[in-house]
Parts: C-alpha cells; structure tokens; sequence
C-alpha cells in the first residue's frame, strides 16, 4: 500500500463518530480536514482517524494548528454498489509554520519519500526512547 504525507493547516474538526459493530466491539471515528496551501487558494482535505489514534492526536486536532499527515487512501463498496473514498490518518505530528497563500512547489517523488523516510526515522527514535 502506497503511503502518503501531506503539510497544511487544520481547518475543521467534525464530531466524532461511534457505535457497535457487527461483530459487537465498540469504534469510533474522528474526521478533521487539512487546508493545503496552494498557489491561489487552499485545498482542503478531510482525513479519519480511528480508535486510540483519535486519542494519541487529540492536542493536534485544534483549528489552525499546523500538521503534518501520513495516511492511505481506501475505499469500500457498499452493497448496492456505492463506492466511497477515505484518507486514513495513520501519523500526525506539528508541522512548521505553514504559510498561507503563499506560492509553494509541489515536493516531487523523491523529495516525498525522503521526508517520509525521515518521519520514519523520527518514529522509531520516539518508539526506542519510550521503551527505555
């Protein structure tokens, strides 16, 4: 599964979603949308996060607070044949200040995937300094 990772502002957290399911174990969803920075306006895009994580993040999840995201993206098909599309976050940190309208280049492949191999790295250092 491919990973991505995007910088903005959070612009909107939504309620959080919750209840039973099928199989009788409790879940619960928390949707927040990021406003990208782009050359000539924001593109906003909303991301889930499920279960602890919600927990884990919660003092990200503040209007304005910039972050930084990785996620996957899925999708699910409904039995009538309905498809919808999610971006599941499965990583937020405290990005830079993130300035707004202001012109930024898109980070090309390889830009992207070593900054994701640096968040990476920041993850397994936190993880090593959490289990000594």
């Amino acid at each position: 599964m491919t990973t991505f990772a995007v910088e903005g502002r959070v612009s909107a957290v939504l309620a959080m979603e919750g209840g039973i399911g099928r199989n009788g174990r409790q879940w619960r969803k928390q949707i927040f949308v990021v406003a990208e920075p782009d050359r000539d306006r924001d593109n906003p895009i909303p991301f889930e996060l499920w279960g602890d994580r919600i927990d884990e993040y919660q003092s990200l999840l503040v209007v304005g607070q910039p972050v930084r995201v990785l996620f996957n993206i899925s999708g699910t098909v409904t039995p009538q044949g309905r498809w919808f599309t999610c971006n599941r976050a499965f990583y937020m940190a405290a990005a830079g200040d993130v300035a707004e309208n202001t012109t930024t280049s898109r980070p090309t492949a390889t830009e992207s995937h070593r900054s994701l191999d640096e968040l990476r790295a920041d993850i397994v250092n936190q993880f090593n300094v959490n289990k000594k």
